[in-house]
C-alpha cells in the first residue's frame, strides 16, 4: 500500500513516513528504492494493541489478547497525545491507517484528515475476546476517520455506519524477478513442484527431520533465522531470508501453506507523509 501511495504522489515532491511497530526490514525494499520523486522514511512506534495475540500460527491466545487490548486502552491517552504532538511538529497533512485506531484519534486531535485503508477494523476482530466497553471505545476512535477505503475480502466495519466509504480494487505488489531467477537463487529445479511455508513470523516448533513432502517436491520456509536453524532443514527444504522480496517467491512456487494476516501500515506529512503499520491478524 505504501508503494501505491508513492505512485499516487509521484511528481508532487511529497514525503511519506512509515510509522510502525513492525521491524524496519519489512519495508526495506520501499525505503531503499521506493521513494521515487518523493522521500520515504521510517519511524518505529507502537500504535495500539498490536493485533490478536497467538499461541502459535493457528491458535489465538484469548486471555492474552484481552489483556493486550486492555493494556493498550490504559495507555490510549499517552499514545494519542504523543502522536498528535508528532503530527503537529512534523507538519503532517494527513494520516492513512491500516488499521490502527489510536492514530485516527491523534489525527483528529491534530486537526488533520485520516483515511482507513483496509478490509476490516480491529473492533470486529476483537469482538469475541474483549468487553463491550472496550469495543465501544475502539469503534469511537475509528468513527473519527474522514474516509474509509474498503478493500476486497471485507468483513463488517462498524464505523462505516457514520464514516463515508468507497470501495477500492485489490492492491498487490508486482513481481521484480522471474520464476526462473528465483528458483536458481534457491537451487530449485525449474520443473519441480515447490511448496512455500509461511506463518507470519511465528516460531516454528516443528521437527524438521520428520517433515515429509511428496517425492520430487521441494519446500521454501519463511521466518526469522532465530526461530529455525537453516542447517537443520532437510535437503529438500530451503530457508528464505527475511530480506527477500516475497512477491517474487510467491510467484515462483506451486503451493502456499500460510497463515493469512494483514500487515498494517500508514500516515501523512508536510507535502504528504503517510503511515502507520500495526500488527498481524488471522482471518477466519
Amino acid at each position: 500500500m505504501v508503494r501505491q501511495l508513492l505512485l499516487l504522489l509521484r511528481g508532487q515532491k511529497s514525503e511519506v513516513v512509515i510509522v510502525s511497530a513492525a521491524p524496519r526490514h519489512i519495508f526495506e525494499e520501499i525505503l531503499v528504492g521506493g521513494g521515487s520523486d518523493g522521500d520515504c522514511t521510517f519511524r518505529q512506534s507502537t500504535m495500539d494493541a498490536g493485533g490478536v495475540k497467538q499461541l502459535n500460527p493457528f491458535d489465538v491466545d484469548v486471555e492474552g489478547t484481552r489483556g493486550r487490548v486492555e493494556a493498550a486502552l490504559l495507555e490510549r491517552e499517552n499514545i494519542v497525545q504523543r502522536e498528535a504532538e508528532w503530527i503537529a511538529a512534523e507538519g503532517v497533512d494527513g494520516v492513512v491507517v491500516d488499521v490502527a485506531f489510536f492514530p485516527i484519534q491523534a489525527a483528529t486531535r491534530a486537526n488533520v484528515p485520516s483515511v482507513i485503508v483496509s478490509n476490516f477494523t480491529w473492533d470486529s476482530i476483537y469482538a469475541p475476546f474483549v468487553s463491550a466497553e472496550a469495543l465501544a471505545r475502539i469503534t469511537a476512535d475509528y468513527a473519527c476517520a474522514s474516509l474509509i477505503v474498503r478493500l476486497p475480502g471485507w468483513i463488517d466495519i462498524p464505523c462505516s455506519a457514520t464514516v463515508p466509504m468507497v470501495t477500492a480494487p485489490l492492491l498487490v505488489r508486482s513481481t521484480m524477478a522471474s520464476r526462473a531467477a528465483v528458483r536458481e537463487r534457491f537451487d530449485l529445479p525449474l520443473d519441480a513442484r515447490v511448496v512455500l511455508i509461511q506463518f507470519g513470523g511465528h516460531e516454528y516448533k516443528l521437527s524438521w527431520g520428520s517433515l515429509k513432502l511428496p517425492e520430487g517436491w521441494f519446500g521454501l520456509v519463511c521466518g526469522p533465522a532465530s526461530s529455525l536453524d537453516p542447517a537443520a532443514l532437510p535437503a529438500f527444504m530451503r530457508h528464505v531470508p527475511e530480506s527477500t522480496y516475497l512477491p517474487d517467491v510467491c510467484a515462483a512456487v506451486d503451493v502456499k501453506i500460510v497463515q493469512q494476516y494483514h500487515i498494517k501500515i500508514f500516515l501523512f506529512r508536510r507535502s504528504w507523509s503517510a503511515s502507520w503499520v500495526t500488527g498481524r491478524a488471522p482471518r477466519r
